[in-house]
Formats: C-alpha cells, sequence, structure tokens
C-alpha cells in the first residue's frame, strides 16, 4: 500500500525522522536531500499519453529505418546548426545533409533509448530527448539538435581554418569560430579563445571583417537559458554590458544584439535577412546576379583565392561545331574532393582573338551552390514558384533550353528536356510553358550564370 502522506509531505518524514534519530544533522543538508527527493518523485511521476508515446515511437521508427522522406517532412526549418555549418532550410537540404547529422552513433542512442529513460516531457517547450541533444514539439516535429556529429566536427575544423583568412590579422588567432551576426547597423562575430573564454568583435554592417574591428571586447561568457539551447554570449566593457542571445528554440529571429548600460536596455536589434545572416562558408556557394561564390562574370578567375578555399580548377577543351567547322574551345572546372561544382567558358577578346582568363559565363552543376532562398539544382519546379512567385517558365529552340527563371535575374534555372511532356510551338524563338507542361517532380538539372 502506498502511503499517501509520504508521497505528500516527503520533507516531514524524512527531515523529521533525520532530526529524532541524528540531531547534529546540518539541516541545510536535509533540505537538499528534500529536494532530491522531490525531484525525483516528481521525474517518477512524469505522466505520458499514449498520443505522445506513438510520436516518440513513430520519430524512432523512422530513425531506425533511415525513412528521410518522412522525417523531413516532420522538422521545423530552419533547423540550426553550429556556425560557421549552415542552417537547414528546407526539406530538400535535410534529406542531403541527414547522415552528416544523424550518423551512427546518435542513430543508435535514438533506437536503443526507452521513453521512461531517455525522453522528458518539458511543458511547452516540447518533448526533450537525452538531456536536450534532440527536441520534438507537441507534433513530433523536430524543433532542435543540439547532438554534433564527428563530421560535423570535423567539417566545423575545416571551416574555421578556411575563414581565418577572410579576417582582419587582429582577430585571427581564436580556437572556434561561434557566431556571426549582422544586423541593420552591425555586423558582429563571436569567438571561442584557447582560454574557453568569449571574444566580441564587431564593425558597422557594411564594413568587411578583413579590415579593423571597430570595437574588440574580451573574456566574454555564456550563460544558458533553461535547457532548450537558447542562450546568450555576454561581454562587460566598464558600465556596458553586450550581449548576442541565439535562439536554438522559439524565437521570430534566430539572434539578437542587446546593450545594456548598468541594468537599462539602450540597444535592441534583431539578426536581420536570410542573405546578410550567412555564414562565410554560406557565401562561398552563394548564387546571385551573374555570381556563384568567389566566381563573378566579367572579372578574372579567382585562382588564387580558390585554392585557399580548397577548390581545385583545371583546364580542359572541347570541340564545337560552328558554320566555318569545327574549333576548339576552352573551358575551366571547379573542383572541391572531386566533386565538379561549375564549368566555367572564359571570354573572348575579339582584338586579340583570343580566350581571356576573365570570366564569360558559368554552369553550375552542383547543389551546393544556392540562392538566398534555397534554390539551385536539384530543387524542384514547385519549390521554385514557392520561392519565386514571379517566375518565367520559357523555352528557346536556338539553344533548346528549357528555363525557369525569377524576375529578370542573369540566373538560368534549367530543366531537363526528358521531363518536358507539353506541346511546343516554333512560330518564334521563345515559348511560354506552364508547370502542368512538365512532370511531377521535375528538377532543376544546372544553372546558368551569365
Amino acid at each position: 500500500m502506498i502511503n499517501v502522506e509520504m508521497v505528500f509531505y516527503p520533507s516531514y518524514y524524512l527531515c523529521g525522522n533525520l532530526n529524532n534519530d541524528i540531531n547534529n544533522m546540518n539541516k541545510q543538508i536535509c533540505i537538499l536531500l528534500c529536494l532530491i527527493v522531490i525531484s525525483i518523485s516528481s521525474n517518477a511521476q512524469q505522466e505520458w499519453s499514449a498520443q505522445q508515446k506513438q510520436l516518440i515511437k513513430n520519430f524512432t521508427e523512422h530513425v531506425k529505418n533511415n525513412n528521410v522522406d518522412a522525417l523531413k517532412a516532420f522538422v521545423t526549418y530552419p533547423l540550426k546548426r553550429e556556425h560557421p555549418l549552415d542552417d537547414i532550410e528546407n526539406a530538400e537540404s535535410f534529406a542531403k545533409r541527414y547522415h552528416e547529422i544523424f550518423d551512427e552513433a546518435f542513430t543508435s542512442r535514438i533506437v536503443n533509448a526507452s521513453i521512461e529513460t531517455n525522453w522528458s516531457l518539458m511543458g511547452a517547450k516540447g518533448i526533450m530527448f537525452d538531456s536536450g541533444m534532440l527536441w520534438l514539439d507537441a507534433d513530433g516535429r523536430i524543433i532542435a539538435v543540439n547532438y554534433q556529429s564527428e563530421y560535423e566536427k570535423n567539417k566545423i575544423k575545416q571551416l574555421n581554418e578556411q575563414e581565418k583568412e577572410q579576417l582582419h590579422e587582429s582577430i585571427k588567432d581564436y580556437r572556434k569560430a561561434i557566431y556571426l551576426l549582422k544586423t541593420k547597423k552591425f555586423k558582429v562575430r563571436i569567438d571561442q579563445l584557447d582560454d574557453d573564454t568569449y571574444r566580441y568583435a564587431s564593425w558597422s554592417a557594411d564594413s568587411e571583417m578583413t579590415s579593423q574591428p571597430d570595437l574588440v571586447l574580451s573574456n566574454g561568457e555564456v550563460r544558458y537559458d533553461g535547457s532548450g539551447g537558447n542562450h546568450a554570449y555576454r561581454f562587460k566593457n566598464g558600465i556596458y554590458t553586450y550581449e548576442v542571445y541565439v535562439y536554438a528554440i522559439g524565437g521570430d529571429v534566430p539572434a539578437e544584439l542587446n546593450v545594456y548600460k548598468y541594468d537599462d536596455q539602450i540597444v535592441n536589434q534583431p539578426a536581420i535577412s536570410e542573405q546578410d545572416n550567412l555564414s562565410v562558408d554560406a557565401r562561398h556557394f552563394l548564387l546571385q546576379e551573374g555570381q556563384a561564390g568567389i566566381f563573378k562574370v566579367d572579372q578574372a578567375i579567382p585562382f588564387d583565392q580558390a585554392v585557399s578555399l580548397s577548390f581545385d580548377i583545371s583546364q580542359a577543351k572541347e570541340m564545337k561545331s560552328t558554320p566555318d567547322g569545327m574549333i576548339e574551345e576552352p573551358y575551366y572546372q571547379v573542383f572541391i574532393q572531386e566533386e565538379e561544382l561549375i564549368r566555367i567558358k572564359p571570354a573572348y577578346n575579339y582584338e586579340t582573338e583570343s580566350y581571356s582568363k576573365q570570366i564569360g559565363e558559368m554552369l553550375i552543376l552542383s547543389d551546393r551552390y544556392v540562392t538566398n532562398k534555397q534554390v539551385g539544382v536539384g530543387t524542384t519546379i514547385y519549390t521554385f514558384t514557392q520561392k519565386y512567385p514571379n517566375y518565367k517558365l520559357w523555352y528557346t529552340y536556338v539553344s533548346d533550353m528549357y528555363v525557369i527563371q525569377f524576375d529578370d535575374s542573369k540566373l538560368q534555372f534549367l530543366l531537363d528536356s526528358n521531363d518536358f511532356i507539353g506541346q511546343l510551338s516554333f512560330d518564334s524563338d521563345y515559348t511560354e510553358l506552364s508547370i502542368d507542361d512538365f512532370r511531377e517532380g521535375a528538377e532543376v538539372k544546372a544553372v546558368r550564370v551569365y
């Protein structure tokens, strides 16, 4: 039989008996023991509904069976990753990077876990796995993954080394890059130093990080706000306190900059647009007008910078048919770890009748390169139209290309002719098309940058 008084009044039974038997026991120790008992009792009585148990069971089964298609539909995007890794912005990105995060070790922990031991109900915050390694919301959607695989750890180390080449000499010395934040007025960078303290460096929003920072603060500390992963980096500067608050879960923005004079807040600036807040690594793979990362149309091929960022560039030639017969045309291939990313067609100099080292146009072949709305190779037509409602979809027989394009940008997203199921008209060199002219699931196969 359960002793009801023992359940509801543990302090009386525990402390009362101890005080009778051991009169000299320190009462503070007794109170501490009472709190431990209450905490254990509270955890032991955690109530799980049948629906919550089923959510965890479904999630575990999907992880066990590597059912990425099912999992990617139950994620709250963007799914944040540690700087300088890119956040996971959409389902396509999640599917591509799933095994970078859910490695064998993490998968095993999830599959072999028990609800009673490894999962916790955390009220409005959601459902917590393994002391915050992963979070689900009340509907079973993944809202945060704080686990870090060996792959991600190694990738972060590699990217940190690359980032140092983009910084001013005075701040190149650090162990680990932590966070990069841009507001309307400021650009702020947080780094962890060898002594485990943090450093704050800031510039005006339009300045490059290769320039001297306007303000550098050391001896910063990190404070965690509960078990959800939200945390703040705080730095003292006389009567002022500078704070970068990072939202792992919740929050309308990924982070914000706060400045306090004594205890009064005098500055509050949220992080701004996706493009402005991209990590350094993401900028190397950003598609924009006439540009793919460091490669820009009408500018010289950046051989030295490419090598410093671990790109390999090789020259090749192809035979092309012209009215004057077959001619040999040079092009450059850009690789990273044997993956071909870009083919560069050099500009032709009509005065010297030769090809220059300037970029004439590029063909993007890798899904690493995306716009600020995460659109690139592998993006479906449907997703493209959702991200860019003012799109154009057309065909030209002149170059035999099926193209989807947003606004009047010089980025042409090329589609596979095998996905076309409509009818073509050859009344003009430009034929307007619709989504219904393509198979469901048709994807961008390459991107022309010119």
